[in-house]
């Protein structure tokens, strides 16, 4: 029996309706994939990708994007959870506001 991931598009997590399905053998990996397909529109996925896809991050899916994001995990169903984005300029607001509060005390 093959590998048996979690597959789904949406634009959200929430939205993403989870199902099971067992991977082609060329497929060994499951994914989770955050991805601007074209402009504003987010997409998000779950399915099986191959470890070359994981490896380069040249998944069919992040081909067509703007931008994407890719984490793969190997194990039945790993790929359950919601994969969580943050943005760079969040993190750079927080380190500016940590160094001034470290400055005013």
């Amino acid at each position: 029996m093959g590998l048996i991931c979690y597959q789904c598009e949406s634009s959200s997590w929430e939205r993403c309706r989870t199902t099971t399905k067992t991977c082609h053998p060329d497929k060994n990996r499951c994914g989770k994939i955050y991805y601007y397909k074209e402009g504003d529109v987010k997409k998000f996925l779950k399915d099986c990708v191959s470890e070359a896809d994981c490896v380069n991050q040249t998944s069919f899916y992040c081909k067509r994007a703007v931008e994407c994001v890719l984490n793969c995990c190997h194990g039945n169903d790993c790929n359950a959870g919601a994969l969580y984005i943050f943005s760079g300029v969040l993190f750079l607001t927080c380190a500016v506001i940590s160094v001034v509060a470290a400055i005013k005390t």
